[in-house]
């Protein structure tokens, strides 16, 4: 009898066992199933911002964030695949710190804004706040000295985020484009902090210039290092500038004084110069100088410019292996 009972038992564990196992995968399956649609209707809210009309393309756009904030909000502190949505700008911190969404609507008039949603996670309370992010670029044409929250947010198409460290806090610096006021377009290198409480800043002074111009040749000493917050080049319509994170090298003095070949992660980028001397107000006119670039070092917790840079064919495996 005992045996019988044994055996009877060990049959029941033995169905249960398996049937578990046999049941799992279909739970994740569905779960699995879940997520693609999930991805897949996202993917065409995203889609119809740029194969609508002019007149349909914010309402497009409103329709996407809309799906997009209850995606956010119910998978908060948890992964969702949001870089399968094709064409979308999707940044992530390590730990779940920041989670963003950026993309841009182009306007019947050529030009093009910004839009951002921003997940941070509070660490005073362990819970999540969501920012809506809105362009205004338009209304701020000299940023270089703001420093903005999410509600004033100068707007751009982000792709790239280098974090890095400094005073004991996380710095996140973007790399963006912005189509610009009516006669020129820009570029952007912008940095955002988030505090503990879930407060949002873009603009920090990490910037060392020594006086010098970011993508130019001139010199202006009354530019304090301490009040540029953000760098912008702007540049004429026709043209385009590099601007990219990526291991080069650039000519660094050695302790006895001679010129020698350091190589670094550095942001890149092009040396900007009017058409004529005449047009040296006039940013419409402004092209890259061809061949002639400089950089950003990060060193010491500042970003810092650098000119002869020797600029070569980029490198992303060079760059992965040396942070």
């Amino acid at each position: 009898m005992g045996f019988l009972k044994k055996t009877a038992f060990s049959a029941c564990w033995i169905w249960f066992v398996t049937g578990a196992v046999m049941a799992a995968p279909v739970t994740n399956q569905a779960a699995d199933d879940s997520l693609s649609a999930q991805v897949a209707e996202l993917d065409r809210l995203f889609s119809k911002i740029y194969a609508c009309g002019a007149d349909y393309r914010w309402n497009a756009s409103d329709s996407f964030q809309l799906k997009a904030k209850f995606i956010l909000e119910k998978y908060a502190g948890k992964e969702f695949p949001f870089e399968k949505v094709r064409n979308l700008n999707y940044f992530k911190g390590e730990d779940h710190v920041f989670r963003m969404l950026n993309w841009g609507v182009p306007e019947a008039d050529g030009r093009v804004s910004y839009k951002a949603l921003l997940q941070v996670r509070r660490t005073t309370k362990n819970d999540y706040l969501l920012y809506e992010m809105n362009d205004m670029s338009l209304y701020q044409p000299y940023p270089e000295k703001l420093s903005c929250s999410p509600d004033s947010w100068w707007g751009a198409f982000y792709y790239e985020c280098i974090e890095k460290k400094a005073g004991g806090r996380t710095y996140y610096t973007f790399l963006g484009w912005n189509s610009g006021q009516e006669l020129y377009q820009q570029s952007v290198i912008e940095v955002m902090s988030i505090k503990p409480d879930g407060k949002v800043q873009f603009g920090a002074s990490l910037f060392s210039n020594r006086g010098r111009i970011a993508g130019s040749d001139r010199i202006d000493k009354s530019r304090k290092d301490s009040e540029i917050k953000r760098v912008v080049f702007r540049f004429g319509k026709k043209t385009g500038m590099i601007l990219r994170y990526d291991y080069q090298a650039y000519m660094h003095k050695n302790e006895k004084g001679k010129e020698k070949a350091k190589k670094a992660n550095m942001i890149v980028f092009d040396r900007l110069v009017p058409r004529q001397t005449a047009m040296a107000d006039d940013y419409a006119y402004y092209v890259p100088e061809g061949g002639v670039y400089q950089a950003y070092v990060f060193d010491n917790g500042k970003w810092r410019l650098q000119d002869n840079v020797i600029a070569r064919n980029p490198d992303p495996k060079k760059r992965k292996n040396n942070p």
